[in-house]
């Protein structure tokens, strides 16, 4: 069968370079981001704010997502954040295809917050970034400093 298959869901797609996953539901079109480091790495943060899918909807596309990026029997990676509202229904669903994941992945908050400041940190300390973000320009660890200050209060 080589590498070219029938894709049995034609409602889910990679996005560009096959970074992120595309999944058509109806009208919706739901984005969830992916990457591959390592394995496939699905993240399941964000990919359902906003809109009034139920556990069971959710539960499907989790499943599904699983399926698709497991066509070459490369079990995926599952990433979310455990403080987050819907951490118990990826619990729940990564116990539930455990034998389809290659592992799960967690974070916090605010380990998640901590990693983003560490990461623009790193860029500014170059001197050759400039980082736009909520209206501020940050051109130095100062400035981040300043900014992610005005975040907290």
């Amino acid at each position: 069968m080589g590498l070219f298959r029938k894709n049995k869901f034609p409602h889910i797609k990679y996005g560009f370079r096959g970074e992120g996953i595309i999944y058509q539901l109806g009208q919706l079109e739901i984005e969830i981001w992916s990457t591959w480091i390592d394995g496939r790495r699905i993240y399941m943060d964000d990919a359902f704010e906003g809109n009034d899918l139920t556990d069971d909807q959710k539960r499907i596309i989790f499943r599904e997502l699983i399926e698709f990026t497991n066509w070459q029997k490369e079990k995926p990676i599952i990433v979310y954040t455990s403080d987050s509202p819907e951490s118990d229904l990826w619990k729940k669903c990564c116990e539930e295809f455990n034998d389809s994941i290659k592992s799960i992945e967690t974070s916090t908050n605010k380990e998640n917050e901590q990693a983003r400041y560490d990461m623009m940190k790193e860029d500014l300390e170059t001197g050759l970034a400039t980082i736009n973000i909520d209206g501020w320009v940050l051109k130095t660890p100062e400035d981040l400093d300043q900014y992610w200050a005005s975040k907290k209060s």
